[in-house]
Formats: structure tokens, C-alpha cells, sequence
């Protein structure tokens, strides 16, 4: 048992607690809880509306970058939308597998917190099944009218 003063209040207050419980047998060094020590253990929420905390990234990351990759192999190598989200997804898929570290990952990423970029993924992976069936790399079916791809007219 030690006694910690906290803010309650806008008073400190001194309280015995059990440290052992709160530092999970270890002793903190300043004797205080330290929220930045604790939020790397458990995080309670992305602060974002309708977007829930992922308890397992990496693989929920390493399923979709593995379907993506995978739907991705129907379509034509010259085809813009593969080469390019290839090159993305191979980039970020690279990080997922060499970085164990949430934060650092976030960081070498650099597209948000990690629930937003497994959103970024799932889109994706259903995007690129929709490429896949609508065909663009193939040519028009009939002609299109003139000044159709002009711009300004």
C-alpha cells in the first residue's frame, strides 16, 4: 500500500491504494498512475463515432491486405487501378508484418488511428471486387458521343 495524492475535485487528495493491482505487479517509478503508461496497455476508444477499438490489428490487417492482394490477381497487370493499389497495399501490408508496435505502425502508415485504416482496407477489398466485375480496362462497348471526354466544351 502507498499513499498517492490525485486531483479530485480540483483538490488533491492523498489515498492508500494497492499499486501492485494498478501497475500490474510493477512498480511505476513516480508512485502516480500515468495515463501515457496505461493507454498503451488498453485502448477504451477511437474517439471516433460508429468506428469500435480493433483488439487484434495485425491480423485483421494481414486478412484484408491478403484478400485485397488476392482479388487484385483478376484483373490485368497493366490495369492503373491494380498497379497502384498494389504498390499501396504491398507498401502498408510490408509494415504490418515488420512493426509488432500499434503506435509505431500508425505512425509509418501515417493514415490515421489503425481502426480508421482497417476501414480504409475494407473499403477497398470491396472496391476492388467491384473493379473486378465492372471491367474498366476494357474497351467501350459502343462509341461515345463527341466532346464526351472534353473539358472545358
Amino acid at each position: 500500500m502507498e499513499t498517492v495524492s490525485i486531483p479530485l475535485f480540483n483538490k488533491l487528495k492523498e489515498i492508500k491504494i494497492n499499486t501492485d493491482v494498478i501497475f500490474g505487479g510493477r512498480k511505476s517509478q513516480t508512485g502516480v498512475c500515468q495515463p501515457g503508461r496505461m493507454a498503451g496497455l488498453l485502448k477504451k476508444t477511437t474517439g471516433l463515432v460508429g468506428l469500435a477499438v480493433s483488439h487484434n490489428p495485425h491480423e485483421r490487417l494481414r486478412i484484408l491486405y491478403t484478400k485485397i492482394l488476392s482479388s487484385l490477381q483478376a484483373m490485368p497487370q497493366d490495369a492503373a487501378y491494380r498497379k497502384y493499389t498494389e504498390q499501396l497495399v504491398n507498401e502498408r501490408f510490408n509494415h504490418v508484418k515488420a512493426e509488432p508496435d500499434v503506435e509505431k505502425l500508425e505512425k509509418k502508415i501515417n493514415s490515421g488511428q489503425i481502426e480508421e485504416v482497417i476501414f480504409q482496407a475494407e473499403c477497398e477489398l470491396a472496391l476492388s471486387r467491384k473493379m473486378a466485375e465492372w471491367k474498366p480496362w476494357e474497351p467501350l462497348i459502343e462509341e461515345p458521343p463527341p466532346n464526351q471526354w472534353k473539358w472545358p466544351i
